[in-house]
C-alpha cells in the first residue's frame, strides 16, 4: 500500500484499499501518488502507521465496497458490462472482493479472479468466496497491479489508477489487459466544481470535468458504452458508513488510547468531506470497449 505524509498524513482509505504502484517509504511522489496515498491508507511516519494498522483491523461490516456506490447502482453496472457464462472477469485492485463475488454468483460459469496488493483484503475475499460456495470459480491473487500481465474478455478497475498514475494514463494502460472483443469497468475521479488549491493538492492531477474524463478515454483507444457517476446520496452513505464503526469504538471506549485515536480519526475524516470534496470531487463509472481501428488505407 501506499504511503501518507504532510497534509496526505490522514490514513483515510477511501478507493478499495486497492494494490499500489510505490511502496511504503517514498520520499518523493507525483499528485496522483500522493492521492492514491489519501485513497490508500498505508504508513510513513509511526503516527501513521499507527493509525493504518488500526484501521486495516476494522472490518467496516457497513461496507460492501470501499467506493460510492449503492448496491442498485452495482447491479446496473454489472449488467451493462455484459457477463456471460463463457466470460472470465478479473478485478483489478479488488479490495475485499464483493463486486466481483456478486459478479460471478450472478452469472452460472462465469470465472473470476481478483488482483489485489493488500493481503488481509485478499485473505477476506478468499474467506467470502468459501463461505458462499464460489471458491471453485473465484480466485483472489496478492501482487501488485504493475506486475499483473493476463488479460481478460471483462476488467474490472475502480479506484485503481493511482497504481499507473491517475485516471488518464491508467485508461491507457488497462488497454493491454482487456481482450480484443472485451468490456472494461472503470471507476475513477474527476471534478464536479472547480476544486480549492488544498483539494488539488490533497486528490492531485484529476480531470477538470466529466466531460474531459470521457475525452480521455476515447483519446486512449476506448469507445464509451455507458457512463454514470456516484450522486450525492451515494457519497453521503458511503462517508456515513465509513466513519461508523470509528464512532462506535469511540463511545464504547472513550478513555482509552484505542478510543481516543478512533474519535480523532472519525472527526477528521467528517470535516474533510462535508467542509472540502462534498460535492467537488466527482466519481464516475465507465463501461469501455475498445474504439474500432481503422483499416489500412481507410
Amino acid at each position: 500500500m501506499e504511503t501518507n505524509r504532510g497534509f496526505w498524513s490522514r490514513p483515510l482509505g477511501w478507493i478499495r484499499l486497492s494494490g499500489s504502484a510505490a511502496g511504503p517509504g517514498s520520499n518523493h511522489s507525483t499528485p496522483a501518488q500522493r492521492r492514491s496515498r489519501y485513497f490508500n491508507c498505508s504508513q510513513h511516519s509511526p503516527a501513521v502507521a499507527s493509525d493504518t494498522q488500526f484501521l486495516r483491523n476494522l472490518r467496516h461490516p457497513q461496507l460492501a465496497w470501499n467506493t460510492p456506490l449503492s448496491a442498485s447502482h452495482a447491479d446496473r453496472l454489472l449488467e451493462n458490462l455484459r457477463l456471460t457464462e463463457a466470460d472470465r472477469v478479473v478485478d483489478l485492485g479488488c479490495g475485499r472482493g464483493e463486486l466481483l463475488l456478486r459478479a460471478v454468483a450472478d452469472v452460472p460459469g462465469l470465472i473470476g479472479e481478483g488482483v489485489e496488493l493488500d493481503y488481509s483484503n485478499v485473505e477476506r475475499a478468499r474467506s467470502a468466496a468459501v463461505a458462499r460456495g464460489l471458491a471453485d470459480r473465484v480466485t483472489f491473487t496478492e501482487q501488485d497491479l504493475r506486475n499483473y500481465r493476463r488479460t481478460a474478455g471483462r476488467v474490472i478497475c475502480i479506484g485503481a489508477d493511482h497504481v499507473w498514475g491517475g485516471p488518464v494514463p491508467a485508461l491507457s494502460s488497462l488497454q493491454a489487459r482487456v481482450e480484443p472483443s472485451g468490456r472494461l469497468l472503470f471507476g475513477g475521479g474527476f471534478w464536479s466544481r472547480s476544486p480549492s488549491p488544498e483539494l488539488v493538492e490533497m486528490f492531485g492531477d484529476l480531470p477538470a470535468t466529466l466531460e474531459a474524463l470521457l475525452a480521455a478515454s476515447v483519446s486512449a483507444g476506448w469507445k464509451v458504452d455507458y457512463h454514470d457517476i456516484a450522486d450525492l446520496r451515494e457519497w453521503d452513505d458511503f462517508e456515513t458508513a465509513w466513519n461508523r464503526d470509528l464512532e462506535d469504538i469511540s463511545r464504547r471506549e472513550p478513555s482509552t488510547v484505542r478510543g481516543q485515536q478512533a474519535d480523532r480519526i472519525a472527526r477528521q475524516r467528517r470535516e474533510e468531506y462535508y467542509n472540502g470534496y462534498r460535492g467537488v470531487l466527482g466519481f464516475a463509472y465507465l463501461i469501455l470497449a475498445h474504439a474500432e481501428r481503422s483499416r489500412p488505407g481507410r
